[in-house]
């Protein structure tokens, strides 16, 4: 009994903390553009290239995050990664403060940047496995999709409270993140003593080191990640190339219309839930993901076979917002499914390539409306669906995890 209250206070502490980390996050990420442009002798292509300097922090240290807390423990790299985003942030801001004029402070914010970008990795796919490792399988998917709803509206909601409260594109939003990190970091302490393991021994945890070339091997993995990759590329549209159809087709009030277009997807995500935990009660992992990219492959098909207008687009991010709900959260269940219990970090942390697909999919989307116009683009993203279809398709039913040891 006690095991299973201490259990309910630990998905709510990872949900609550997931909302507040990422509304924080992304507090500062939508602004750091026009912070910098600021400076003296700062240009676009120079703010361009320093903003990118986190994503790419980000991209492989989540594996090495990952692998490291199979080895070491999940609370002490996950501790590491929050200490050491609040420790960058707090730099930052006392740099800020005193050398923004300096020349070397543009290196420096990219340095800042880079190394929020590792902590970050080693944070969020850790605190991933440690919240499945303290639930029983059945009831990880549902706890996975929780999660990623309140990530959603964490970013949702961070960029507003920054706006309304003033600390947007300042240099005081680098201290509040680091005070908020920080706080996180010791109520984390102070909840450690009732996250007591549920299925894994701490022992049996650190005894296992596997190179990460050994879990490629794993072809069910690798297909999912395809996968979610191939997805990515279709989804991060909606942030890019997406607005630009929408500046191209209604040019006098383009952008109050992309305000719409962004908040009904944030609320898509939300009401949607219903229906996607409907569907995760009936089908399969692997079906579920499946008819995500179904529904991915039917929202592009709606965009370049029918004129477009407003409620064309409306129902395009409508379809596009439930693939994502069914897509993304389903496949971190599915991984997490397919991991060894001493493995989970690893598998998980594997998972952070799918950013990849973010990276990609802009410039490729970009390159075809430029060369074939927005029909072109459609087909284009529509192939990309179709291979995440077939990604997913080939990834195959759950099997018995192979033991590394």
């Amino acid at each position: 009994m006690r095991a299973s209250r201490d259990r309910q206070r630990i998905t709510r502490f990872f949900l609550i903390s997931a909302f507040f980390l990422m509304a924080v996050q992304c507090a500062i990420e939508p602004f750091l553009a026009f912070f910098l442009l600021r400076l003296p002798n700062v240009n676009g292509l120079a703010v361009i290239l320093i903003v990118s300097f986190q994503p790419l922090g980000a991209l492989l240290s989540g594996v090495v995050g990952g692998a490291m807390s199979d080895r070491f423990g999940r609370k002490l790299i996950s501790n590491i990664g929050i200490c050491g985003v609040s420790m960058v942030f707090f730099i930052l801001y006392l740099v800020s403060v005193n050398w923004s004029d300096a020349d070397f402070y543009p290196y420096f914010v990219a340095s800042a940047l880079f190394l929020s970008g590792v902590c970050f990795s080693l944070y969020w796919p850790v605190s991933q496995a440690q919240l499945a490792d303290f639930l029983p399988i059945e009831e990880r998917h549902s706890a996975f999709r929780k999660r990623y709803v309140a990530i959603n509206i964490g970013a949702a909601l961070g960029p507003l409270a920054a706006l309304y409260t003033g600390f947007a594109a300042s240099k005081a939003m680098f201290l509040v993140a680091s005070i908020v990190y920080i706080v996180y970091l010791l109520v984390q302490l102070v909840l450690a003593r009732c996250m007591t393991r549920l299925d894994v021994p701490v022992s049996a945890e650190k005894k296992s080191m596997t190179n990460v070339t050994q879990v490629l091997t794993d072809t069910k993995l690798v297909y999912t990640l395809f996968g979610v990759i191939f997805f990515l590329m279709t989804y991060s549209q909606l942030e890019t190339n997406i607005a630009l159809l929408i500046r191209n087709l209604f040019s006098v009030d383009s952008l109050a219309f992309y305000t719409q277009f962004v908040s009904l997807n944030a609320i898509s995500i939300f009401l949607l839930q219903p229906l996607s935990s409907f569907l995760e009660r009936r089908l399969s992992k692997q079906i579920t993901l499946i008819a995500g990219g179904c529904v991915s492959l039917l929202a592009y098909g709606l965009l370049g076979s029918v004129e477009t207008s407003k409620y064309i687009l409306f129902l395009f991010v409508a379809l596009l917002s439930l693939a994502e709900v069914l897509i993304i959260p389903t496949a971190a269940a599915y991984v997490d499914s397919l991991a060894p219990p001493n493995m989970r970090g690893t598998y998980l942390g594997l998972m952070t390539l799918k950013r990849i697909g973010n990276v990609t999919g802009p410039a490729i989307g970009a390159f075809v409306i430029a060369k074939g116009g927005a029909i072109a683009f459609s087909l284009a993203m529509a192939v990309f669906c179709l291979l995440s279809i077939l990604s997913f398709k080939l990834s195959g039913e759950k099997r018995e995890y192979t033991n590394y040891s």
